[in-house]
């Protein structure tokens, strides 16, 4: 079988050679591009120079030139502060509690659900326990108003002498099971003492 003709092979060009010169004038248009709002790949497509070379250029003559623009306004990001992230959660929790779904509380606030869920489990569990204890407050806040009179509403010092008196009332059972449990021991050590006195 005779042998079929090879196809002859595409050369690559060979790499074109710039002077330092010239890198340096190609970086500093692409930095000015950059500061212009372009983004990297079209001014890079505008100086008709690769992302390779680019790399390699940046690495060998540092980035002075090339750096990236700074923000409009010259202004960092602003992120929400702590306390801000506390009251949202706040909020989406009592819009929760209404019925709303979570992903349109989130919508309506302008949230995204990857910072709230992020947002929750940094600050989930503090939450959850101010949370509770703000529940069972508002119960018993709930129940002594309701027998009182539907009218009247709960003061900031009504709910704190109710905490208070709930405090108390917690040691005080507790104190009552310690004592509790001392004259469990204190019986069962007498009916020993009767067993081996009637023995």
């Amino acid at each position: 079988m005779p042998s079929q003709p090879k196809s002859p092979r595409k050369r690559n060009p060979k790499p074109v050679r710039r002077s330092k010169e010239t890198i340096l004038g190609l970086l500093s248009q692409i930095a000015a591009a950059r500061a212009a709002g372009s983004t990297l790949a079209s001014a890079l497509q505008q100086a008709n120079v690769h992302y390779n070379n680019y790399a390699r250029w940046v690495k060998r003559f540092g980035r002075q030139l090339s750096e990236k623009p700074a923000k409009k306004d010259g202004a960092k990001r602003a992120g929400k502060t702590e306390e801000e992230i506390r009251t949202l959660l706040e909020k989406v929790a009592s819009v929760r509690r209404e019925g709303i779904s979570i992903a349109r509380a989130l919508r309506e606030m302008g949230v995204s659900p990857s910072n709230y869920a992020y947002w929750r489990k940094k600050y989930g569990a503090e939450m959850a326990a101010v949370g509770a204890a703000a529940n069972r407050a508002m119960d018993v806040v709930r129940s002594f108003t309701s027998k009182a009179s539907a009218a009247a509403a709960p003061t900031g010092s009504a709910i704190l002498e109710l905490l208070e008196e709930m405090t108390e009332n917690r040691k005080k059972r507790q104190e009552l099971e310690d004592t509790e449990k001392r004259i469990q021991v204190l019986d069962a050590r007498f009916e020993e003492l009767r067993k081996r006195l009637g023995a």
